[in-house]
This record gives structure tokens, sequence and C-alpha cells, in this order.
């Protein structure tokens, strides 16, 4: 069965508030985050905040079990994120060992999102960890490298059946990786795997670069995803720097995207996804200093969604 969280969860990344998130970091910033929510209009619900698995192949359970204890304090929903480990294993590399150690991290990042997440909650595994970014050094995908992408993905969703787990690829624009960057790719891939534990992220940044800048065509790319049941997490950016959030306010077209999750009963995980320098630092990704208070964007953010909610939900 495709996930179902039952209704849609509004939230937002870890590191929108603050990052990185030492173990002692844990608890003060979940009850941040609770306070901003219940501050910006989603009080009294679950919310969710999305935190990486891990930095390198080996997850620390403990460093899980800290935010396990912090989300069930603060009526949080976990999302995990299995962040690119060092080595990044490709599933489309010619050598069989390579291909099963990319699975295997995949299977340790998992066990970090299992023992993280509260119980009675649906186990969620956000991309692009180490596959899109592991794909990102094949210019071309043959028959042959096209079938290894599959033969491994069969085996994820194996293992993440095993678990009642669910991963959401994270479709990237191209500036981030040499593969296809468009949605229709990736749901043909998923219909050759055939496993429902797999869905993909949408991110707004991503759907719309990848179509070099056209709000409707992003818009029309998002609907065929929830058409098809393959939304499984939605992410929402104040990136790029486009006419749509010149103050720091996430896409005008949020409510757009809402409708059309409401439309076909995609009920997931709606995070607001900020930047901060320290974690472009660790993807090396260099981005303009502008983003001066999270906490404040942060704010604005969630105020902002949640009046985009309450148009979409009244």
């Amino acid at each position: 069965m495709p996930l179902d969280f039952k209704e849609i969860v509004y939230g937002a990344t870890a590191w929108a508030i603050k990052h990185p998130i030492a173990q002692e970091d844990i608890e003060p910033t979940f009850k941040l985050a609770r306070e901003v929510f219940d501050e910006t209009g989603f009080s009294g619900r679950k919310c969710a905040l999305e935190v990486f698995a891990a930095y390198e192949p080996k997850a620390d359970l403990r460093y899980a079990e800290a935010v396990k204890t912090a989300a069930e304090k603060n009526n949080l929903i976990i999302v995990s994120t299995i962040f690119r480990p060092k080595g990044n294993p490709s599933m489309v590399s010619s050598d069989r060992r390579e291909r099963k150690n990319a699975v295997a991290q995949f299977g340790r990042g998992l066990e970090f999102a299992v023992a993280a997440t509260p119980d009675d909650i649906p186990v969620v595994v956000n991309g692009p960890f180490q596959l899109v970014h592991g794909l990102g050094r094949e210019e071309y995908l043959g028959r042959t490298r096209r079938g290894y992408l599959i033969d491994c993905l069969k085996q994820i969703g194996n293992i993440l059946e095993a678990k009642k787990a669910y991963a959401a690829l994270e479709v990237l624009r191209q500036s981030e990786t040499k593969m296809n960057s468009q949605p229709e790719y990736w749901l043909s891939l998923l219909n050759k795997v055939g496993s429902f534990r797999l869905g993909l992220l949408v991110d707004t940044v991503h759907f719309f670069e990848g179509n070099k800048n056209n709000v409707e065509q992003m818009l029309i790319d998002v609907n065929n995803v929830c058409r098809e049941g393959r939304c499984y997490s939605v992410h929402l950016s104040n990136r790029p720097r486009t006419e749509w959030e010149e103050k720091g306010d996430i896409a005008k077209h949020t409510g757009a995207i809402l409708q059309t999750l409401k439309r076909y009963g995609c009920n997931v995980t709606v995070d607001y996804e900020g930047f901060d320098h320290s974690l472009d630092n660790v993807v090396g990704i260099n981005r303009r200093p502008d983003q001066k208070d999270q906490i404040e964007v942060f704010k604005r953010s969630m105020a902002y969604l949640a009046g985009h909610v309450k148009r979409a939900t009244g």
C-alpha cells in the first residue's frame, strides 16, 4: 500500500532551525520547533521534523533513541534523511560489490530511521541519501546500468517491506546530478521496480529549476506524481531567490500544491526546508550569505504555510 499518514502533516527540516544538531541539541531544538509550530498556527497538531540519519555509513542508534524521545515528548513525527556517506557507492556501478555496499548502506540508515521514529507512526526515509547522488557520476544510463538500478531498488523495496517502512526518492535538478531530472523518468522506474514502499519526494526548488523556472510545468509535474499515488514527501523551500520569495517566504504557489495533495488524497509530510551555511559547507554548495536570521525566517515561513493550510482546508 502507498504511504498514508491519514492526514497531511506539516513541519520543517531540523536544519531550518539549527545545524549541525549534536545530541545535546536535540531536546532544545525539538522544543523550539514545537513552540514555533504552536505560535504560527499548528497548535495541538502533530507536526513533522526531518532529521539526518547519518553522515557516515554507520548510524548512531543512541542518537536515534534521543530523537525518538524528543519527538514523542513534543508531539512530533520524525522523517529521516539518509544523507550521502563518504565513499558514496553507486547503484549503477559495474562493480557488483559496490552496488551491494550501496544497498547495505541504505539498510543501515533505515535502522536509524526505525529507531528514531515514535511508535504507531509510519517510518519514512527521504532521499537523496546515497542513491541519486551516487547515480550522478553516470551521465547516461544504458540498459545494463538501468537494470542494475532496478535490481538495487527491488532489494531496497524488500528491506523496506521487512521493516514496514517507506522511502521517498528525491528528484534532483540537473545542476546537482547528471541523471534524468524529469519525474516521468522516475515514475517509470518505480513502475518497473513494483514496490509501493518506494515513492518520490517532491521538492519545489528541484521541480521548479528542473523545468527551467516554468511554474506551470512544475505544477503539472507535481500533479502527475500525486495522481500516480507516488508522492511520499514534499519539501517547500526558501530557495531559490526568485520572484516567489524575495522576502524569505516559501513559494507563492504553495496553495496550489496543497490543493493537489488534497485532491489526490496524498496524506504525506509537507516540510518547510530552510538552508544555512553550515549545511551548505557540508554538501559543498556555495550560496549567497543572505539568510541573516534562521529562526525568524523559519517563523515567517511556517506562518505563511499555516495561512495556506487554513485556506486550503477551509
